[in-house]
Order: structure tokens, then C-alpha cells, then sequence
């Protein structure tokens, strides 16, 4: 606790000296500064501050009244303590009634009596130091409030008012301050005050009341103001309250409403844009599955009849006819097997794909992979491996359709390994069956990897072209894969062959019918198929 300090002014040198004993006697860490008359006070209290000033009434230069005048002239706070050794009761009530805290005799009892009467001093002077700290927090906190603050009488004219009332209404505290408040209402707003004074009186308050005020230089401003009653004896006396200026916000508000205008269109005409983009989607599936299938049956005539000529029917062929005889039909069976592939992507994207599942061994349908691409390797510099887990629980698929997967999967790999190794693996992984493809070919970019799967890329032009192919095997395998609650990535590097992975699920019990049609994830009955004869695509 910080030293208080006492100025005594007695021109008695014995007094004075008595009086700092019984102060310091009881009253503890306290500092006495002494002064003989009332000129040397008045130069001390210029230059120094004190919690109590002890001054006696009877100096050599002046009286005790009018010193106290002319401290209480120069605004010092400080609480003075008149003591006299010859009293009366009318010099009493002039120094309380010119701002003494009290008024002491010394007779036989002071020197007990004024300590007290200084620890009482210096109570109430610590609680009025701390009220006076608080009171300037709060006109700090008011007159820096981001808001505007202020005070009406109970005719609503300013009383108080903070800095920020000042800047943005452009008035000064001196012009506003007995100003009616409706004088800053913008002229438009005033017939809409009415409305709300009369439900002011209904309730007591305004909150979140939005506005218009004019500032001094004409200009509006949008702002929201809370207002509540001040009540004195049950009486209304008065009025405080809040005043925001709400312009940014309005502003806000504004561009936003303007942005969900303009989002709103766009997503009108984004609507639109995708019926129309939907209905060429239709239209162009519908397109390429009847033009698939418009090919397909003259080309089934062309195979039909090329396979008769080639097997002699109509007459003897020679072996150089036989030879150009099979080239048309395995020609055509590639153009078959493409216009299926197109058929299937159709059906797909149209949602008219059917999967007709049964409980089948994986092994069959390796078996029928690896009949199918060993004759075709078989004089290529290719080491073609298939490694299967032995004891790999059935699945319950579409037989024909997985199939189609690993023809795909495997005669990618066929298509660009021109030397080394394929190798397909399987093996039990948790509750799925985990399947890899893995080849020594001209491998992906990493940058390309994340397009290998999209439908008509096509990553090496000149490749592609080179080996064939519509661009849509991969993306359809995927598609399939999704449809059976399987998986497929990637993992490749260029210049040294890919790995294809995916997934289907191991039959943990085998399901009442097994031999259903699956449309999409709905079962009807229906008979499953399964080719195990097919071509390279």
C-alpha cells in the first residue's frame, strides 16, 4: 500500500511537532509535511498532492476560511480538517458549509481525537480515489465506445453525449447538448417516430430500432438505436441509449441480397444449361446404341457369311482365300467387340445395364482369361504368369461382366507390353478377394495417372492409335467394378510397366436365390450368363 501523506499547517512549532507524534502514533505508514502559514501552504499544494491537509484556523497571515477558500478556488480535492484553539459554533458552520470535511477544538482530548478523524479521512478518501478511478474507466469506456452513447432528459433532449455521437452526426458536444433528439431524425423518418413513440410508451423501451439520421452537413445515415427509460421515484426522468451506425452493414446486406439475385440466375440458367446438356447426353446415347446396334446386325450377316465362304460351303476356296477370308473375320469380330463395348457404355450411362449374378468359382473365370490370351502371347517375347491363392471363396457376380473386366485389364497390358512380363495375381485380403495386373510395358506418367480412368482419354495418342481401342475399356471396367461394390486403381511408372489393382467381394453365405438379375442394385429373377470364349478389344 503506497504511503499516505499529510500536510499540517500550524504556525505553533510545539503543536505541530505533538500533533506528527499522535499521527504517526496511530496511524501507520503515513509522511507528515509541515507548513507555518498560509502563503507556504498554498506554494506546497502547487507543487505537491496530499490525502489530508490539517489546517489551523488561526495563522499568522491569514485565517483557516480563507485559506480554505482559496484551496477549494484552485479545484484541489483534497479533504481539510479546520482545528482551532478558540472556537466557535458559526466558524464551524462557515467551514463546512465552504467545503471542510470537519471542524476540531483542541481542548484536553484532540490529540486522540484527530487521528481518528484522520483514519476516517483517509477511508472514505481511499473509497472516493477508487469511485473516482472507476467513474473515469467508465467515461473512458463511453467516450471510446465504437458506438454512439447518450442521455436524454424526460424531453428528450441531450444531456450527455460520447465522441462517436459527435462524429458521426457532424454536430460538437457544445451544439448537440440541449438538442431535442428528433432534430436529428431525417424529415422521411419522422411520421414512422410517431408509430414509435407510441410503442415506447406501450413498453417501456426501443431495441434494434432501424433509422435514418441527418448528419450537420445534410448527408443520411442508416443506424440502429436501442433506447430505455431512466426511472427516478417511479417516475420517468430521463433516457439513455445506443445509436450504431448500420451503413457497412446496409451495404453488406445489400451486395449480398444483390449476389443471391445474380446466384440465384445463374443457377436458373445453370439448370437449364444442364436439361439441355442432359437431353444431348440422352440423345447422343441414344444415338451411338442404335447406331450400334444398326452395325451390328449387318456386320453378325458379313461374319456369318465370311465364315461360310471360309469353311467351303459355297464352293472351294484356295488357302491365300482362307487366309483373306479369316483376316475379314477376325476384323470383324474386333469391330464386334468394340461395338459391344459402346453398347455397354451406353447402357451404363442410360442406367440400363443389367448384372445377372450367381455364385461362381474365380478360378473359372481365370481359367477362361488365360485361354483366351496365352494362344495370343504365345509368340511374343512375353513371359505371361497367373498366380492365384488356391482355396479363394466364391463370389456372387455377373459371371460375363467380370469377365469383361479382366479382358480389359489384362488386354491393356497385352496391348502395350511388346516384351518381359504379365502376371496376374489373386489373394484373400479381409472380406475381399484382391486381384492385380501387373506388366513390364510403357507405363503411365504420374501426371497422367489421375485420367487413366476417364472415358474416351486416351494417354498416348500415338500409342493408341498404334495398338486401337475406343478410349472407353478402362472407364468401363471401373463402372462395372462400382456396380459389383468393387474397387480398381492404378500404380505405374513410365518407361517400366503398371500394376492395375481391384477388388471384389469374397461370398461370406450364399445368398436364398442364386441365380438372379441385378439392374442397378434391384433383383429380379432372371438366368445368368457367362462367356468363357472371347477376343481382345
Amino acid at each position: 500500500m503506497p504511503r499516505r501523506k499529510i500536510l499540517l499547517v500550524e504556525d505553533n512549532v510545539d503543536h505541530a511537532e505533538l500533533t506528527e507524534l499522535s499521527l504517526k502514533r496511530h496511524i501507520s505508514n503515513i509522511e507528515v509535511i509541515k507548513s507555518h502559514s498560509g502563503k507556504a501552504c498554498m506554494e506546497v499544494l502547487a507543487s505537491d498532492s496530499f490525502d489530508v491537509i490539517i489546517l489551523d484556523y488561526s495563522l499568522p497571515d491569514r485565517n483557516g476560511l480563507l485559506i480554505l477558500k482559496s484551496i477549494k478556488s484552485h479545484r484541489i480535492k483534497t479533504p481539510v480538517i479546520i482545528v482551532t484553539g478558540m472556537g466557535s459554533e458559526a466558524i464551524a458552520v462557515k467551514a463546512i458549509k465552504n467545503g471542510a470535511y470537519d471542524y476540531l477544538i483542541k481542548s484536553d482530548g484532540y490529540l486522540v481525537t484527530l487521528p481518528v478523524t484522520v483514519q476516517k479521512v483517509l477511508q472514505n478518501k481511499g473509497l472516493e480515489d477508487l469511485l473516482d478511478e472507476t467513474e473515469q474507466r467508465y467515461k473512458d469506456l463511453v467516450e471510446n465506445a465504437n458506438d454512439g452513447i447518450y442521455v436524454l432528459d424526460n424531453q428528450g433532449r441531450f444531456i450527455l453525449i460520447n465522441n462517436t455521437i459527435e462524429d458521426f452526426t457532424g454536430y460538437s458536444r457544445e451544439e448537440l447538448l440541449k438538442t431535442h433528439f428528433r432534430h436529428l431524425i431525417a424529415k422521411e423518418e419522422k411520421q414512422r417516430w410517431l408509430s414509435l413513440l407510441k410503442q415506447f410508451k406501450d413498453h417501456n423501451n426501443l431495441d434494434h430500432i432501424e433509422t435514418v439520421i441527418r448528419t450537420k452537413d445534410g448527408k443520411k445515415i442508416p443506424v440502429e438505436l436501442n433506447i430505455t427509460p431512466i426511472f427516478k421515484n417511479g417516475e420517468i426522468d430521463g433516457y439513455q441509449g445506443i445509436a450504431r451506425d448500420i451503413s457497412a452493414r446496409i451495404k453488406t446486406d445489400n451486395e449480398i441480397r444483390r449476389q443471391s439475385k445474380e446466384l440465384k440466375k445463374l443457377n436458373e440458367e445453370l439448370k437449364q444449361k444442364n436439361k439441355e446438356l442432359e437431353e444431348i447426353n440422352r440423345l447422343k446415347s441414344q444415338f451411338v446404341s442404335n447406331v450400334s446396334h444398326e452395325l451390328r446386325t449387318p456386320l453378325n450377316g458379313v461374319l456369318g457369311y465370311a465364315e461360310l465362304l471360309r469353311d467351303g460351303i459355297y464352293g472351294q476356296v484356295n488357302n491365300d482365300q482362307k487366309k483373306a477370308l479369316q483376316n475379314i473375320i477376325s476384323s470383324g469380330n474386333h469391330l464386334l467387340d468394340l461395338i459391344n463395348e459402346i453398347l455397354d457404355f451406353s447402357k451404363l450411362q442410360n442406367g440400363r445395364m443389367m448384372l445377372y449374378k450367381e455364385v461362381c468359382s474365380i478360378y473359372d473365370i481365370v481359367d477362361a482369361v488365360e485361354a483366351t490370351f496365352r494362344p495370343i502371347v504365345r509368340n511374343c517375347p512375353i513371359e505371361f504368369m497367373v498366380n492365384i491363392e488356391p482355396d479363394l471363396p466364391k463370389v456372387y457376380v455377373d459371371s460375363q461382366k467380370i469377365y469383361q473386366v479382366f479382358l480389359n485389364v489384362v488386354g491393356n497390358a497385352v496391348k502395350f507390353t511388346s516384351q518381359g512380363e504379365i502376371e496376374i495375381r489373386g489373394r484373400l485380403e479381409g472380406d475381399e478377394i484382391l486381384f492385380s495386373v501387373r506388366d513390364t510395358g510403357i507405363g503411365v506418367s504420374k501426371e497422367n495417372l489421375k485420367f487413366v480412368f476417364e472415358e474416351f482419354r486416351q494417354l498416348d495418342g500415338s500409342k493408341t492409335r498404334r495398338f486401337g481401342g475406343t478410349g472407353i475399356g478402362l472407364s468401363l471396367t471401373k463402372q462395372l467394378l462400382e456396380l459389383h461394390g468393387g474397387r480398381i486403381w492404378i500404380e505405374s511408372e513410365l518407361g517400366k510397366g503398371s500394376t492395375f489393382y481391384f477388388t471384389l467381394s469374397a461370398l461370406k453365405e450364399t445368398p436364398e436365390d442364386e441365380n438372379v438379375v441385378t439392374r442397378f442394385g434391384r433383383e429380379e429373377n432372371g438366368r445368368p450368363r457367362f462367356a468363357r470364349e472371347g477376343s481382345v478389344k
